[in-house]
C-alpha cells in the first residue's frame, strides 16, 4: 500500500544517506501518523546527520510532551543529545524521566553516572556506575 511504500522509500532514502529526501518523507509520515515513534526516530537521525541538532530537539522535545507514553529510549536520545550540547540539568531531567519508567535499564544510571562525572561529582557518578554495571550483569 501507499504507507508501505512511502516507508520503504524513506528508509532507502536514509540508507543511501540521502538524508534530505528521507526527511521530508519521515516529516510527512510524522504529521499522518503523529504518535508513532518509528517515524520519529529516524527523522531525528536524519536531522543529526545534517547537523540539525536544534531542530530535532525541539522536535523530540515536542513529542515527549504530546506522546502518551513516550519509550525509554526516546527519553535516552534526548537526554544523550542534551549532555553533549552541556545541558547537563535538562539531560539529568531527560535520564530522571527514563528512570521512572524503567527503573531497572541500566543504560539509566550508566548515562547519569557520566552526567555526574562531567560535573564533577565522581561520588554520585561512582555509585551510578556501580548501579549500572549490576543491573546489566543481571539483564
Amino acid at each position: 500500500n501507499n504507507l508501505q511504500l512511502r516507508r520503504m522509500r524513506a528508509i532507502c532514502y536514509r540508507r543511501t544517506e540521502n538524508y534530505p529526501q528521507a526527511i521530508i518523507i519521515y516529516h510527512e509520515l510524522l504529521r499522518e501518523y503523529p504518535h508513532k515513534e518509528e517515524y520519529l526516530r529516524p527523522l531525528l537521525f536524519c536531522l543529526r546527520k545534517l547537523n540539525r541538532h536544534e531542530e530535532a530537539d525541539r522536535l523530540l522535545a515536542a513529542a515527549l510532551d504530546y506522546l502518551e507514553h513516550p519509550s525509554v529510549d526516546l527519553y535516552l536520545i534526548f537526554g544523550v543529545s542534551q549532555y553533549r550540547r552541556g545541558r547537563f540539568d535538562s539531560a539529568l531531567r531527560s535520564f530522571r524521566d527514563a528512570q521512572e519508567i524503567a527503573p531497572r535499564d541500566w543504560r539509566v544510571y550508566r548515562n547519569m553516572a557520566e552526567v555526574y562525572r562531567r560535573r564533577g561529582l565522581q561520588g554520585y557518578a561512582d555509585r551510578f556506575e556501580q548501579k549500572a554495571r549490576e543491573l546489566k550483569i543481571n539483564a
